[in-house]
């Protein structure tokens, strides 16, 4: 009978110590756990599960927060510049602002020097007349010389008076449109401060939640860890009593053949002469030795897995005698049916993890007759049929006879 193809046992990559590349083998090692999930207790799934997520957490915690402890000496390095750069700016400010009271300074004594000279002109009427009045007020030719030279000195220096003030009020205005621009922008550098300063204030509140969530996630992945290898321990006993039961097996099914010394059938094609033992067969572990992604461990896969729903019908493969129907801790509920010696081999079949018994012991029974139902009976994580043929006691790949 052909058979759907069954899912290949991917190969297990080497464990790194680097976290991350430990995270992506637990990533690998779960996906490729598929094909192996029937193996693996429901605990150690989970607390495997539970480690790369843990890890996975602690990674991406890791990172962020080095992030932040980036962008947070960014911050601290802009806070002292912008520190540097008021102090630059305010510096500027106090000696523009002293240059201002400088130059008020200025403009108020040319405004008093103006001012005397305009009360000394009014006391002579226009300034024109006074200098002319000077010059033509009665005296010697060297008075007039005198006077004359007096009356071109005064209007020179009311010209000068004139005009430091203009240049004294200019330098004012220029240094006043300074200080403007200098406040504006130490009011600037203070924003730019102020900011800065509160984006830093908030990274070290967002870096110490963040230290913190580490160390949590540190505490939770070690918790997890622990979980993961007491679930392998428990899984490695489960697997040691699984060998322990197959080894009894072997040793009872080994006497049976001694006994069946008569009655053999001969057939031209052993392949196909065993019967699928269920309606939908579809093959989710084939049997053979492979390493368990998850213990690390290399073992047999002593039968192959069918998909099965729990409840479903399960059917002998050939005629034969039930020679035992038992419970086992990690087989489940299993029954084991002797077809006697079929091609000079004495050839037996069990079928494991079983939910319900619908035959009994030294029941004789017929090929497809109902003998059980499905169930995840034992150290299984799910229903399912754990298929396996035995050839003189020794359990062989099932496929070689379906």
């Amino acid at each position: 009978m052909a058979l759907i193809a069954s899912i290949s046992a991917p190969s297990f990559a080497g464990r790194d110590d680097e976290l991350k590349n430990q995270q992506q083998d637990l990533g690998r090692d779960l996906k490729s756990a598929t094909s192996y999930l029937h193996e693996s207790s429901a605990e150690l799934i989970s607390a495997t599960k539970a480690l790369a997520r843990s890890r996975a957490q602690l990674v991406d915690a890791r990172t962020q927060l080095n992030e932040t402890r980036v962008q947070l000496d960014v911050a601290i390095e802009l806070d002292l510049q912008a520190q540097r750069e008021l102090d630059e700016a305010e510096g500027r400010l106090l000696v523009a602002e002293e240059a201002v009271a400088d130059s008020q300074q200025e403009v108020f004594e040319a405004r008093e020097a103006l001012a005397a000279f305009v009360v000394n002109s009014y006391q002579y009427g226009n300034p024109s007349l006074m200098s002319l009045g000077v010059v033509l007020d009665g005296g010697s030719t060297t008075d007039f010389s005198e006077r004359l030279s007096l009356a071109e000195s005064v209007a020179g220096a009311q010209v000068s008076t004139v005009d430091e003030l203009r240049a004294a009020t200019t330098l004012l205005e220029i240094r006043e449109q300074q200080v403007a621009e200098v406040r504006n922008e130490v009011a600037a550098r203070r924003a730019e401060a102020t900011e800065n300063l509160q984006r830093k204030e908030l990274l070290e509140a967002t870096a110490l939640a963040e230290a913190n969530a580490v160390i949590s996630l540190v505490q939770e992945r070690q918790a997890a860890h622990a979980r993961a290898t007491k679930a392998k321990r428990a899984d490695l006993r489960h697997i040691a009593e699984l060998e322990q039961e197959r080894a009894r097996i072997e040793l009872m099914l080994q006497r049976i053949a001694l006994r069946q010394s008569t009655g053999n059938l001969t057939i031209d094609d052993q392949s196909g002469w065993l019967s699928v033992p269920l309606a939908d067969p579809y093959i989710t572990s084939p049997f053979g030795m492979r390493m368990h992604p998850i213990l690390k461990v290399v073992k047999l896969h002593d039968g192959t897995d069918f998909s099965a729903a729990c409840g479903s019908p399960i059917y002998a493969a050939a005629p034969g005698v039930v020679v035992s129907e038992y419970v086992d801790g990690g087989y489940g509920d299993r029954i084991i049916i002797s077809h006697g010696n079929v091609n000079g081999v004495s050839l037996a079949t069990s079928y494991n993890h079983l939910s319900r018994f619908v035959v009994s012991d030294g029941q004789r029974v017929k090929r497809g007759q109902l003998i059980a139902l499905a169930g995840t009976t034992g150290y299984s994580t799910g229903c399912h049929l754990h298929f396996m043929v035995y050839e003189n006691g020794v359990a062989v790949n099932p496929l070689t006879w379906l």
